[in-house]
Parts: structure tokens; C-alpha cells; sequence
């Protein structure tokens, strides 16, 4: 049983430890802003994610706000990031789902990011973000029922900044479909133009081998 308590007492110092340093460096992440310090801000972000502790959501999508606004995304900061978001227990992964779905849209790696889409996107950003990575996966069908939730979202949506997303997002969806549509109708002008041709030829012309194939 003291072994047992001991050992305990042991596990509640780490995390008592971890819990200081995370607040440490969010204390030193806060200041730094405020001195308006590139470096430390990085240096203390950095610090802040690799800690051994879990992250709040909150500051976790803080973090990745701040990271980006600075310009300093980089394949090293979005395993910093990945590596954060893998420590969370599963049951509160769910929580950081936007934060990882804003991480793949920046990269443009739209199947990851696909992964943590709502399952029924409702809210104006859930919406955007789930109609600009169903349109770069050309999953027509899925960007068509977001288009039909915005609709619906913009008949009773009453805040203007959300109206706003809505009509955003709305257009984007119409956008696609129109140059959807041209591209059918000029690969159909090509298919035409090619047969005409084909039909203006020769009999004789029709039956001659290509050049560099044996009759």
C-alpha cells in the first residue's frame, strides 16, 4: 500500500509539473505577444504544444491562430501541432476538430482534412470548410447537400456575419457547378469537332494506318 501511495504522489508531481509548465509557457507565450517578439513567441509556442500534458482546445486553436497570422506554418509546426493533437484523450478529440480541419486546409491536404469535418455540417464555418474540401475532391454529390443546408440555414439565419458566410459559401458551390458545366460543354465542342472531322475524311484516309503503326 505505501508503494501504491508513494508511487501516486510520484504520478501527481508530474502532473502537477506538467500542468506549471504549460502555464508557464502560456504565461511567457502572452508576454511575448505583447513585446510584439517573433522569436519568443515562436520559441514559447513551440514550447507550449511540445509539453507533456494535454492542451486545452481553446489555446490550442490559439496557438495554431497565432502561428498562422505570423506566417511561420511550416511542415515542422503542423507535426508540432499533429503531436499535440495525438496526447488528447479520444473522447475530447472531437473538440479540436475545426483547429485540425483549418491545419489540413492550409496544407491543401484536403483528405486529411476531410477527416475531421462535422458529420452534418450546421454552422457557418462547419459549412465553409466542408464545402471547399468536398468541391477540391470533387465530391459533387456531398458539396451539393452543404449547398442545400446553406439554403435552408439562410431562410431563418437572422446575424449578418453568419448570413454573409452562408451567401459566401452559397456562390462558392454555384461557382464550381457553372465552370463544371463549361468544361462538359467544351469537352463535348471537342468530341464534336473531332467527329466532324473524322466524318469530312476519305473513306480512304479513314482506313490508312496511323504514322509509326504496322498495318
Amino acid at each position: 500500500m505505501q508503494n501504491h501511495r508513494m508511487s501516486g504522489e510520484t504520478g501527481e508531481t508530474e502532473l502537477v509539473t506538467t500542468a506549471e509548465s504549460g502555464s508557464s509557457a502560456m504565461e511567457q507565450l502572452s508576454k511575448a505577444i505583447e513585446d510584439k517578439d517573433p522569436h519568443a513567441i515562436e520559441c514559447f509556442a513551440l514550447m507550449f504544444l511540445l509539453s507533456s500534458g494535454p492542451v486545452h482546445a481553446i489555446d490550442f486553436a490559439w496557438v495554431m491562430q497565432i502561428i498562422l497570422d505570423h506566417g511561420k506554418m511550416s511542415p515542422g509546426w503542423k507535426a508540432a501541432f499533429e503531436q499535440a493533437y495525438e496526447r488528447q484523450p479520444p473522447s475530447r478529440r472531437i473538440l479540436y476538430r475545426d483547429s485540425m480541419t483549418k491545419l489540413y486546409r492550409w496544407f491543401k491536404d484536403y483528405h486529411m482534412a476531410a477527416n475531421f469535418l462535422a458529420s452534418k455540417p450546421e454552422l457557418p464555418e462547419e459549412l465553409s470548410d466542408a464545402m471547399e474540401v468536398y468541391l477540391h475532391l470533387k465530391r459533387y454529390d456531398d458539396a451539393r447537400t452543404v449547398a442545400e443546408v446553406c439554403g435552408q440555414r439562410m431562410v431563418v439565419c437572422r446575424d449578418p456575419h453568419s448570413l454573409r458566410g452562408l451567401v459566401r459559401t452559397l456562390r462558392r458551390y454555384h461557382r464550381a457547378m457553372d465552370e463544371r458545366e463549361h468544361e462538359r460543354h467544351e469537352l463535348r465542342r471537342l468530341i464534336n469537332s473531332l467527329e466532324d472531322q473524322w466524318h469530312r475524311l476519305p473513306m480512304s484516309r479513314r482506313c490508312e494506318p496511323a504514322e509509326g503503326v504496322a498495318p
